[in-house]
């Protein structure tokens, strides 16, 4: 035999011991993940639960922070109807008020003195 050989059969047997190195790292793989794999996806499922569980109350809050300003708007919208009642309010007793400012300033100290 050759030295070509001789380093073709080695290079050979290497290349089996590798690959039945390789099939059993994968089987020992398969059979010791296996248990580590439920166990990731309990530890997955329950974190998504959360997040299911934690965006529900978020769509709550914010449905109860679209009430509340809904309401707050109509409440604006009611004051400022107020407020334009009481202003026309004012503004209409003002003749009044210079009326009775006038009779008292003139009316009546005229009146008082006769």
């Amino acid at each position: 035999m050759s030295l070509k050989h001789i380093l073709v059969r080695i290079a050979g047997i290497a290349l089996l011991i590798a690959g039945v190195a390789g099939l059993v790292f994968c089987i020992a793989a398969i059979v010791l993940l296996g248990p580590l794999e439920r166990k990731v996806e309990a530890a997955a499922t329950e974190q998504l639960e959360l997040v299911d569980e934690a965006l529900t109350i978020t769509a709550d809050g914010l449905a109860v922070a679209g009430t509340s300003l809904s309401r707050a708007t109509a409440a604006i919208g009611s004051l400022e109807g107020t407020l334009d009642g009481v202003g026309k309010a004012i503004n209409g007793t003002a003749p009044v008020l210079a009326s009775v400012a006038e009779f008292m300033g003139e009316n009546l100290p005229a009146t008082l003195e006769t």
